[in-house]
């Protein structure tokens, strides 16, 4: 209540100045020195309480995202960490002018994908698949039905990277590794907006497409957090100008279209490994709402030797 600059400009360019200011500031009624360990103990014991065990870096979000940031800075994210869009407060349940987000969700299994071809017909087809779900589904507050409709944000990502990996004979700490994954992922971000552009040529752009980074001719190549370049080693391959010029003129039919989820439950439904994260074991048992399965890694007959565990001892 003192300070509700520093809440307010969370995750925007003034947040350092103003933070300092009120570190400096006299005369505050709560204000103390807490050391970072007690901090950090501290959170992490509120995530156990509340089972929020996902962190998310607001301030990163706001640099990477691919919305005006400074016009409508994020501030929040669902339980999962990977819907990263702006809200506005329920002040009551039929709060005209609320928007709060909606998970439309997906996710490409990457040791399914066959060729370059099926990668693009697969981004083809989950693209059209949920953008139908936003019409069809029922709401269950007018302000999921106006964040829904206004943005039509999906989230589309990745499953099994770590058989992916497998399949080529590397794991999660080979110096390949970067690389190929980076090959893969520039060319789904590409064929998710050249679906989406597709689509608003046919069914119109979304409303809040002017909100967007794409809206000012801003492409992923533009936004990125270049501190990933020192680990890759190669060009983009995808034609991103020509992409550029078409969203420029027809826009795009979602305001989002890539998210990163764990995808613990589904992997579970696929036999297969979940998201992006290394395993914690070549075999192992996971508990659903209605059972509790054994799962194997991918392949593990072949494939035992090329798999890095989450927490093996160096």
């Amino acid at each position: 209540h003192e300070a509700r600059e520093v809440f307010e400009k969370h995750g925007t360019e003034e947040f350092d100045s103003i933070y300092e200011k009120y570190e400096q500031k006299k005369g505050l009624r709560f204000s103390k020195t807490v050391k970072a360990r007690d901090l950090i103990h501290l959170m992490l014991k509120q995530r156990a309480a509340t089972g929020r065990i996902y962190m998310i870096n607001v301030d990163e979000a706001n640099k990477y995202c691919s919305w005006y940031t400074p016009d409508n800075p994020l501030q929040m994210s669902n339980l999962c960490q990977e819907d990263i869009t702006p809200n506005i407060p329920m002040k009551s349940l039929d709060d005209p002018e609320a928007e709060i987000g909606i998970c439309v969700l997906s996710a490409i299994n990457m040791l399914k994908i066959e060729s370059d071809a099926d990668h693009r017909r697969t981004c083809g087809l989950v693209v059209k698949m949920l953008d139908n779900l936003i019409d069809v589904q029922e709401y269950f507050v007018p302000a999921a039905a106006k964040f829904a409709l206004n943005k039509r944000s999906l989230g589309i990502g990745i499953t099994n990277l770590a058989g992916w990996l497998a399949s080529k004979g590397l794991n999660h700490e080979s110096p390949e590794s970067p690389t190929v994954i980076d090959e893969f992922m520039e060319a789904q971000q590409y064929y998710l907006l050249e679906a989406s552009c597709e689509l608003a040529k046919e069914k119109g752009r979304c409303e809040h497409f002017d909100q967007t980074r794409y809206s000012r001719g801003e492409m992923p190549l533009d936004f990125y957090n270049k501190r990933v370049d020192e680990f890759i080693d190669r060009e983009p391959s995808q034609d991103w100008d020509s992409l550029r010029d078409q969203i420029s003129e027809h826009g795009l039919r979602n305001c989002t279209l890539s998210m990163a989820m764990p995808c613990e439950y589904s992997s579970i439904i696929q036999g297969s490994t979940n998201g992006m994260e290394p395993i914690r074991s070549l075999f192992s048992f996971k508990t659903s709402k209605t059972s509790t399965l054994p799962v194997l890694a991918p392949s593990i007959k072949k494939r035992t030797n090329k798999y890095s565990l989450a927490h093996q001892k160096g």
